[in-house]
C-alpha cells in the first residue's frame, strides 16, 4: 500500500481541493482504517479545535491551516504535529508527516465516515481513480508501437524527400 499511495497520490493532486477550503474539511468524521486495531477518528471544527477519539477515548485539541507551508499544525495537548497536505476531497484526506524524507511513505489516509461508510479510503481512492490511473501507467500495446513506429518512418521519408528536393532545386540554380 505503501508504494502505491507513494506513486499515486502526487498525481491525484490535480483533483484535490485545498486545505484552505475547509468546507470539505471542517465539522466531518475522519477516520483512520488502522490495521492494529484501534479506531482513530478526528473531527475539525470551524473554531480551530479538534476532536480526536481513539477507541471512545477523547482529547480535544486545537488544528491551524498554515497555508505557506500547505500543512495542518495539530496540537493534541500532549504533542504537536506538522502534517503536509497531499490530497482532499469529500470523502478522503491525505497527509504526510512534514520534515521526512521525500522517499518515506508515512501517509495518512482518512475518510469522511458519512461518505466511505467502509472507512476504507484507499479502496475508495482505488475505485474512483481506477481508470484514470491505468491510463497513466499502462504500457503502449504492440499494435500502438507498430503506428507509431510506422509513422515515425513515414515522417523520415517525408523529411528526406524533401531534402533531396531542395538539394536538387539549389544544384539546378548553380
Amino acid at each position: 500500500m505503501k508504494y502505491y499511495l507513494k506513486d499515486i497520490l502526487p498525481r491525484l493532486k490535480k483533483h484535490s481541493a485545498s486545505l484552505d477550503q475547509s468546507a470539505f474539511l471542517v465539522d466531518k468524521p475522519w477516520v483512520v482504517n488502522n490495521t492494529d486495531g484501534k479506531f482513530e477518528k478526528l473531527i475539525f471544527k470551524r473554531n480551530g479545535s479538534v476532536i480526536l477519539s481513539i477507541n471512545g477515548d477523547v482529547t480535544i485539541g486545537k488544528w491551524e491551516y498554515l497555508p505557506e507551508a500547505q500543512s495542518l499544525l495539530i496540537d493534541y495537548g500532549n504533542k504537536k504535529k506538522l502534517y503536509r497536505h497531499q490530497y482532499l476531497d469529500e470523502a478522503v484526506l491525505a497527509l504526510k508527516i512534514d520534515g521526512l524524507d521525500k522517499n518515506d511513505d508515512s501517509y495518512y489516509l482518512l475518510a469522511n465516515e458519512n461518505v466511505v461508510k467502509d472507512h476504507n479510503a484507499k479502496r475508495y481512492l482505488i475505485s474512483r481513480f481506477k481508470e484514470p490511473y491505468k491510463q497513466l501507467i499502462s504500457k503502449p500495446t504492440t499494435k500502438e508501437i507498430e503506428e507509431n513506429f510506422n509513422f515515425a518512418i513515414g515522417l523520415i521519408v517525408i523529411a528526406g524527400i524533401v531534402i533531396l528536393i531542395f538539394l536538387m532545386s539549389y544544384i539546378f540554380t548553380i
